[in-house]
């Protein structure tokens, strides 16, 4: 966001981006809003209503809303969307006065379930209460525990991508050795000429061929006996 905001562009914007948040039909799934030093450019909590929305954005993966001071209601707003929304990966929030209450609304999202692969801790926030005394302590917490969170996340996700994809390695493996074997298989029980022609002594006809004997009698005037003769002279 560049350049001074009116009340009427602000409002306009704020409430294209919570459309834009909440519309289903959307493919957008990266969105850079960053903001400048420059005060007039900031929508500072006319950010909240998209941050809201974020919660149930069915297509938004990457979020880049830093530098719009939206305070405290503007972490509150982003913990729950993390909370909620699975697809979100990628969060870039720092510049946004997050009070001390907020990063607490966060760590708790982030603790309870997160799917982020990246979220960058708000270093210039955190220095604004590293300053002071009575918040300096806590934060410093809160900052290792929301990184401790964000790793076990990771690493948690990337421990179920490996074990899918040994699971799937498995089951190609098994598939493929079921498919050798029926090919074994059928190669080594489908009978040759020379086996089905063997199966049956020399000379001796089907005994589904014998209806009586006085029928083999006629049907051998009839015809030759099949009877192989060697001149061994």
């Amino acid at each position: 966001v560049k350049g001074k905001l009116g009340p009427n562009v602000r409002q306009l914007l704020t409430n294209s981006l919570e459309t834009l948040a909440s519309t289903p039909g959307t493919s957008l799934r990266v969105l850079h809003i960053a903001a400048g030093p420059n005060k007039n450019g900031q929508l500072r909590e006319n950010i909240n209503p998209f941050l809201k929305a974020l919660a149930h954005t069915k297509t938004l993966e990457e979020v880049n809303f830093q530098g719009h001071r939206g305070g405290y209601t503007s972490a509150v707003h982003l913990a729950r969307a993390v909370q909620i929304n699975q697809r979100l990966k990628r969060i870039y929030w720092d510049d946004n006065s997050t009070t001390l209450g907020g990063f607490r609304h966060f760590l708790s999202a982030v603790e309870t379930t997160c799917n982020l692969v990246e979220c960058p801790i708000p270093l210039n926030d955190v220095k604004v209460l590293l300053a002071d005394e009575q918040t300096c302590a806590e934060i410093s917490k809160i900052v290792t525990s929301i990184q401790n969170a964000l790793t076990n996340a990771l690493n948690k996700k990337n421990i179920q991508i490996a074990e899918q994809l040994a699971i799937e390695k498995r089951k190609n493996m098994f598939q493929e050795r079921d498919e050798d074997w029926n090919l074994h298989r059928s190669k080594s029980f489908a009978p040759t000429r020379r086996q089905l022609g063997c199966s049956l002594p020399t000379g001796s006809a089907p005994s589904t061929a014998r209806t009586s004997e006085n029928d083999q009698e006629g049907e051998t005037k009839k015809r030759p006996r099949a009877f192989l003769t060697l001149n061994m002279n």
